[in-house]
């Protein structure tokens, strides 16, 4: 079931790393899709947008790059003409680019900052690296917030998974059908969230 301006939404997607791990020398967010341009950010972007009214979406660029991050991440999230057209329209959602930080955490933490101009009851996380996320895993996402303050997509882990201690040894042999590799997207009650980062960022 679609939830449709149910309360209000509001979306952060993070694509401030440095992208090192890809070899390219490109941010694996502005990565070409298709050849119609589209790239990863913009695809990631397109599937909320297509699943769900969303207030406001944050865009977190790297940190230190300044106007020209930005101007970046804006190229990269504007190359699909659809991701446009939305935008064209009169009810578009706000859109913000805010600079990320050193860490992820840091990152969502800016972005959060932002959005509590107007503060929406849920925020969605997502990673913009993360392009291939379903209509299906977005309204069963926010159909959980209908009763969690926190949900987060995960998957039973592939490979067999032990505990180590300090001496690189094996300590526990753990039972991969207890065990969940979490993933974005992840939503969450605003609020709660918030006051969670403050207080992370106090005693950080």
């Amino acid at each position: 079931m679609e939830m449709k301006n149910k309360s209000s939404l509001g979306l952060i997607i993070t694509a401030a790393g440095s992208s090192s791990r890809i070899g390219t020398g490109c941010k694996k967010e502005y990565v070409q899709m298709s050849p119609s341009g589209g790239t990863v950010l913009s695809a990631a972007a397109e599937a909320f947008l297509l699943s769900l009214e969303i207030e406001t979406i944050i865009i977190t660029f790297k940190a230190g790059t300044g106007k020209s991050g930005e101007q970046s991440a804006k190229d990269a999230f504007f190359a699909d003409s659809k991701i446009k057209k939305i935008f064209e329209q009169q009810n578009a959602p706000n859109l913000l680019f805010v600079e990320g930080g050193s860490t992820r955490q840091e990152s969502v933490f800016n972005g959060l900052k932002a959005l509590s101009n107007k503060p929406p009851k849920y925020v969605i996380i997502h990673d913009g690296a993360r392009p291939y996320v379903t209509k299906e895993i977005i309204l069963e996402l926010y159909n959980g917030l209908q009763k969690y303050d926190a949900v987060t997509c995960g998957i039973q882990p592939v490979d067999t998974q032990k505990e180590i201690n300090p001496n690189n040894t094996i300590e526990r042999h753990l039972r991969r059908s207890n065990l969940c590799a979490v993933q974005t997207p992840q939503a969450f009650n605003f609020s709660l969230l918030i006051e969670a980062h403050k207080k992370a960022n106090c005693n950080g």
